[in-house]
């Protein structure tokens, strides 16, 4: 585990490099392509395929594509590190992936391409969803919507193949404590509580939004 964390270290580190050298180069845009392009090339640059899986329908896949995808470092990051696919799940598309032939047996409203259950591994899909394809076609699925500080450990994680070495949830705890101290929770395990006033409490309340827990009691009653 110490050698995977070595891992993270560098390679997280060259996450913030990347991105701190393309904050003055303006708007940037991935640059999408179709899923057979990506699959021809991958075989001269063998880069992880990262699907954007999406319906026209699915107003999280249009805040995914507003907010995070168009996020310039992380537009940046991707069009480096990647071959970047936009798929609608619902085409009417005949696709060739790896081999096979992948066609929309349904018609009608809300129809779900043959593929984009093949690359889910799943019968049940969620949109969007985000699904990185190694070249030998082994696919990993990320279903839901991805801020871009939710992204970023992941697309790190498959992008420099971490996922081969390390297992996510050890990264992903490394990397928050590396990059995102704020987000690491220490626990108090000494069974203490902190009690504070109910004026404390509020001004507290005010800079981090927790919740309120309240102990009533009286002075009469043990």
């Amino acid at each position: 585990m110490r050698i995977c964390g070595l891992v993270i270290l560098f390679f997280v580190m060259s996450f913030y490099t990347f991105a701190q050298n393309n904050e003055t180069q303006g708007e940037t845009k991935i640059q999408w392509m179709d899923l057979e392009t990506a699959i021809e090339k991958q075989k001269q640059n063998p880069k992880i395929i990262l699907v954007d899986m999406y319906t026209d329908w699915c107003g999280w896949c249009k805040k995914l594509e507003k907010e995070t995808f168009n996020h310039p470092e992380i537009a940046a990051y991707i069009n480096r590190n990647f071959h970047p696919v936009k798929f609608n799940a619902e085409t009417t598309d005949t696709i060739t992936y790896y081999g096979k032939t992948y066609i929309n047996k349904r018609s009608g409203k809300r129809a779900t391409h043959q593929l984009a259950y093949v690359i889910s591994n799943s019968k049940k899909i969620s949109f969007p969803s985000i699904v990185f394809i190694d070249e030998n076609g082994k696919s990993n699925p990320i279903p839901g919507y991805l801020n871009v500080k939710n992204i970023e450990p992941i697309l790190v994680y498959f992008a420099e193949r971490i996922n081969k070495s390390c297992d996510y949830d050890f990264y992903h705890k490394a990397f928050k404590t590396l990059y995102r101290p704020e987000d690491t929770v220490s626990m108090d395990t000494s069974g203490n509580v902190n009690w504070l006033s109910l004026e404390e409490a509020l001004m507290k309340q005010t800079q981090d939004g927790k919740k309120l827990m309240f102990l009533f009691y009286s002075d009469t009653y043990q």
